[in-house]
């Protein structure tokens, strides 16, 4: 498979202590965010325009990316691992989706409403905020085709987590008079 093959390329070019960030050949942090569900749709020099912003991480498990209320500071694109989204709830946290690999974290606008946290040790791709954010506006085309795939991401996951939500409370109203009256 191309991203096993992807993957083993960054493993093999990249030794970094985990918590660490480590440049890579642009190459193949190119090639290798090539394979990320928001970067999927972008041209190779723009895959290069953003791998220059790049570094590789290694996360450990139990450590937060980010966490709510925060300012989101970066977009982390998963090659391995699990990130664990939560959204806080008065009775605790509660999992919005579980993240893994060609699966971006997205780094938020304004005060984050969600966290994420490592679950397992974690390999991934960090992008600073305010870097790609303005590599954006300094490209309209990479900015339209960048903002177009996480529009249809946000979307994507905004109808999976409805459905998930729906049927969860289907399935704790079946039987009961509150759903007699449906």
């Amino acid at each position: 498979m191309e991203m096993e093959r992807i993957q083993a390329a960054i493993s093999a070019t990249l030794d970094a202590p985990p918590g660490t960030g480590v440049e890579a050949p642009l190459s193949e942090l190119a090639e290798a965010l090539g394979g990320a569900d928001i970067f999927r749709s972008l041209s190779p020099a723009s895959l290069e325009g953003v791998a220059r912003l790049s570094s590789r991480v290694n996360i450990a498990p139990g450590s937060y990316l980010a966490q709510h209320g925060e300012t989101g500071e970066a977009l982390y694109a998963l090659w391995r691992g699990e990130v664990e989204i939560t959204a806080p709830f008065e009775m605790g946290d509660i999992t919005v989706r579980i993240c893994g690999p060609s699966q971006c974290v997205p780094l938020g606008e304004g005060r984050l409403v969600t966290s994420a946290r490592a679950i397992s040790e974690v390999e991934a791709v960090r992008i600073p905020r305010d870097e790609l954010l303005k590599l954006c506006a300094d490209d309209p085309v990479l900015g339209a085709s960048l903002f177009r795939a996480v529009a249809e991401l946000a979307m994507s996951r905004y109808r999976n987590t409805m459905t998930r939500l729906t049927d969860t409370i289907a399935q704790a109203l079946a039987g009961t008079e509150a759903w007699a009256a449906v």
